[in-house]
């Protein structure tokens, strides 16, 4: 910056800390430091990053949660107050640059909420995505309302907007339970339990599913139908043996009696695997999660930063 005959409008440390809650630097840009609100809005974007994998990939813990947005709130603010002690230091006879001035900072702020805010998000989307579940498939262990996040390279890295697996890191195991594309409708995702391995041989008896010709124990299972519908009739609880195939897997919800799963549609390819589901990050009894914000007492919190093994 240098000087100027005439002065410039002062920064005001108001406008200064306004801006900076609005987004972080953009206070340090109105006051003339370009590079350092630059360097901050860079930095927060990185250590959300990185403590958003450390979360989700190593540590999915509701107290960790909590931990990342104290610390996301604390630098947001805090660049934000450093912004309005810095206005009050900014000589008025400096002459200004274009970012320093409404135009240039509108420019800014667009520039960031339309290009790299969407890169950002769709980057952490590549490794995490969240979902609200509607359906009572998985009832007990996933209720209808409740907002699950997936790890989506848990499993191996895919070529982007594509089902192409590029690394396969590990293979899903019997017991996890995963969002993946309907088989019979891929516009649609379902979310599972994985039963049958590649080359299990699955078998159904009155209920019972039997692997390899052993029952499986599923403490997670529950039946509301006490009736037993014969294989004739539809394969709900009596299904012939069959085998797993190559690269497939067999998929059954935790609600037996009332799920729409691989008895009925098949098997589901690997590829076509989303992730695998690790946390309840939010769960409401009402169809609408904002009736939980306006009535607080709606939301489940006894289900809330629940880990799913």
């Amino acid at each position: 910056m240098i000087k100027d005959d005439i002065p410039n409008y002062p920064r005001r440390p108001w406008v200064a800390f306004l801006l900076g809650l609005s987004m972080t630097g953009l206070g340090q840009i109105y006051n003339g430091s370009l590079v350092k609100g630059l360097v901050f809005v860079s930095i927060i974007m990185i250590t959300a990053f990185l403590l958003g994998m450390a979360w989700s990939y190593i540590l999915p813990s509701l107290s960790f949660l909590v931990i990342i947005f104290l610390a996301a709130i604390t630098l947001h603010v805090g660049c934000a107050v450093l912004a309005y002690r810095q206005s009050r230091q900014v000589d008025p006879q400096l002459r200004l640059e274009w970012y320093c001035k409404p135009i240039g900072l509108i420019v800014i702020y667009l520039f960031f909420s339309f290009i790299v805010t969407p890169i950002f998000t769709g980057t952490i989307r590549y490794f995490i995505q969240s979902y609200k579940v509607p359906a009572s498939s998985m009832i007990p262990t996933i209720e209808i309302g409740d907002h699950i996040s997936i790890k989506k390279a848990y499993y191996g890295i895919k070529l982007p907007l594509t089902d192409q697996i590029i690394f396969n890191f590990k293979s899903p195991r019997r017991g996890d339970i995963v969002v993946f594309k309907y088989p019979e409708d891929e516009t649609k995702d379902f979310i599972k339990r994985v039963i049958g391995l590649p080359g299990d041989v699955v078998e159904i008896k009155e209920k019972i599913v039997y692997i390899n010709g052993k029952p499986l124990d599923e403490p997670y299972v529950i039946h509301k139908d006490p009736s037993i519908l014969p294989k004739e009739f539809q394969p709900r609880d009596n299904l012939d043996p069959i085998i797993v195939p190559q690269d497939s897997f067999f998929m059954m919800g935790d609600n037996r009696d009332h799920s729409l799963d691989s008895r009925f549609w098949g098997f589901v390819r690997l590829n076509k695997i989303k992730g695998k589901v690790f946390v309840i990050y939010w769960s409401c009894k009402e169809k609408s999660s904002l009736a939980c914000l306006v009535d607080l007492n709606r939301a489940r919190w006894d289900r809330i930063g629940m880990v799913i093994e």
